[in-house]
């Protein structure tokens, strides 16, 4: 997993650090600097690969339109690093624009004691390791590579709509599935047939609806129709109609049906961001929602970063577990983007402690709008 992340000089953060968990909430108010963080560290993933291209940028969920322009101090370069906690290594990128040009410094710097089980490293040893090694790009090719999809590599930032959703629009350029839900339906067709068990853990996951029963796809279709059978426990009256299909879904399930894929696949991402995961949900189901994630992210070895303004979110969360945190973002005095992580605290003796919904709604986290 990615253990910390360092963002510097990018949009509206001067100076940012985080220590992140499997699990990672991130809370404030509107305009605060929340999705700029995501859009950080997808910016740096993909300098440290060379791929600052707009394609690449939005295939990735990252607005590069005029990035630099409102905030950015041309003078010093954005510096994005990322530590990877199996090779104990530091993946970075410098990133130095000046109106559209970009001139991109990649590098990695890695733990001495690598240098006696890793012989790129022991042979790079032999060349200046303070200036050459940091432009090394086989020595990053190789932590890129041995990193995979565990890494910087496949990081992706989801906003969902559901228009690509209720369509089950084909996936783009990034597969097996896009950013705003395309490639949906190709992927639940890969799960039915090779992975029936995670089939069963995407139904049981359905199953927080009240009148969900069952889902399937029909064997019968063309070759070009993408469509889905859904059973709602409560249309067993009316022998017309047995099956709904998804365009007569609600938003709220097709949300839950990606989000469920998403995390159970083993070709998605292991390292990704959900921007307001609480979208179309019912507070109540965000909650179980959270929960069901987690097991999820802790069974299929997901790793994740959660925006949210629904405090239901928060009382999904378990912060007894290190792998859960929850990070309160503000700006300060000067406008600049700052976040700082929530620890649980042990309440008084006898006195039972306030849930987190409620302590964000009444202002102890912080993250809450105070000029009005």
């Amino acid at each position: 997993m990615i253990e910390k992340i360092k963002i510097s000089n990018f949009k509206s953060i001067e100076e940012l650090e985080l220590d992140l968990g499997r699990i990672n909430v991130l809370i404030g108010e509107n305009g605060c600097g929340k999705t700029n963080i995501l859009e950080g560290i997808g910016f740096g993933a993909l300098g440290v690969q060379m791929k600052l291209d707009n394609e690449f940028l939005y295939s990735r969920g990252i607005r590069s339109s005029e990035y630099n322009e409102a905030f950015f101090n041309t003078l010093q370069p954005a510096k994005f690093q990322f530590k990877e906690s199996v090779y104990h290594s530091w993946s970075s990128s410098f990133v130095g624009i000046s109106g559209k040009n970009l001139d991109i410094i990649p590098g990695v710097d890695y733990d001495d004691s690598l240098l006696e089980t890793v012989p790129e490293l022991r042979e790079n040893e032999k060349s200046d390791k303070t200036d050459h090694f940091k432009r090394n790009d086989g020595i990053i090719n190789f932590f890129l590579k041995q990193a995979g999809n565990a890494g910087l590599q496949s990081f992706q930032m989801f906003t969902l709509e559901y228009s690509s959703l209720v369509s089950f629009s084909e996936a783009g350029q990034i597969v097996p599935v896009g950013i705003h839900g395309e490639g949906l339906f190709k992927e639940l067709q890969k799960i039915i047939q090779n992975h029936p068990d995670k089939w069963k853990e995407i139904k049981e996951g359905l199953e927080a609806l009240d009148w969900f029963e069952n889902i399937e796809i029909p064997k019968d279709l063309f070759i070009a129709e993408k469509r889905i059978r859904l059973k709602d426990k409560y249309l067993g009256a009316n022998p017309d109609v047995q099956f709904l299909d998804q365009r007569s879904a609600n938003e709220g399930f097709l949300f839950l049906l990606f989000y469920f894929t998403l995390f159970v696949s083993d070709d998605t991402p292991k390292f990704f961001a959900i921007d307001n995961i609480d979208q179309a949900l019912n507070p109540r189901l965000c909650i179980k929602l959270m929960q069901t994630l987690t097991e999820m992210a802790k069974k299929h070895d997901k790793q994740v970063i959660f925006t949210t303004h629904n405090p239901s979110i928060l009382d999904g969360l378990d912060l007894k577990d290190d792998d859960q945190r929850l990070f309160v973002v503000y700006r300060n005095a000067d406008g600049n983007t700052v976040a700082k992580r929530h620890v649980r605290k042990e309440g008084m003796p006898g006195v039972e402690s306030a849930r987190l919904s409620e302590a964000f709604i009444r202002g102890y986290l912080g993250g809450l709008p105070t000029h009005f």
